[in-house]
């Protein structure tokens, strides 16, 4: 996290051109170092990058915030990215628009927001560019692993080759047919 605030304070004082993009790629990053933290730990520390003096890091208590104000924060973060960045990347690991937006449909998810998951995860799916995978468990058989892989953005449809049903591409889903929550849950890109 201190990475992502140094990234966010020097591209604030800059004129670098994707300054804007940086920033919400940054904001993406922490909210999801964040996110994960949140899950496993519950109550965390919590500093952006308004805290620039590394002495001042021992002092920041994990009971600063509460569960639902930690939620928000990374809640907050995650909208940033998802207002800043683009449709796609050109770098096929860097985070998109619906990345963002499938990562606030899991934090509202962990919030008990029924309604804000269900609509965020519809416009994941209704954006076109993803579909859920038939039966995310097969993509844990042995004959997967080859083609595993784990983005955070898919390529657009228009310019990816053809590609047969085990290239898996990965992004944040809430599976609403069964209403069933899962951490990850895998799609395909749409063909």
């Amino acid at each position: 996290m201190n990475r992502c605030n140094q990234a966010i304070r020097i591209l604030k004082g800059s004129d670098y051109d994707k300054k804007e993009t940086r920033i919400a790629e940054m904001r993406f990053l922490r909210a999801h170092f964040y996110f994960n933290l949140k899950i496993i730990y519950n109550q965390i520390p919590y500093f952006d990058e308004s805290v620039s003096d590394p002495s001042a890091f021992a002092s920041i208590s994990n009971k600063e915030y509460t569960s639902d104000q930690l939620w928000e924060k990374i809640l907050n973060d995650f909208k940033a990215a998802y207002e800043g960045l683009p449709d796609s990347q050109p770098d096929v690991a860097r985070p998109c628009k619906m990345t963002a937006r499938a990562y606030m449909a899991k934090v509202y998810l962990f919030q008990g927001k029924w309604q804000e998951c269900a609509t965020a995860t519809d416009e994941v799916i209704n954006s076109g560019k993803y579909q859920l995978l038939p039966d995310f468990r097969n993509i844990f058989l042995p004959e997967m692993t080859t083609a595993l892989k784990f983005y955070f953005q898919s390529k657009p449809l228009s310019t990816m080759a053809p590609r047969t049903t085990t290239e898996i591409r990965a992004t944040v889903c809430y599976l609403r047919e069964a209403l069933i929550p899962t951490m990850v849950s895998f799609v395909l890109p749409k063909t």
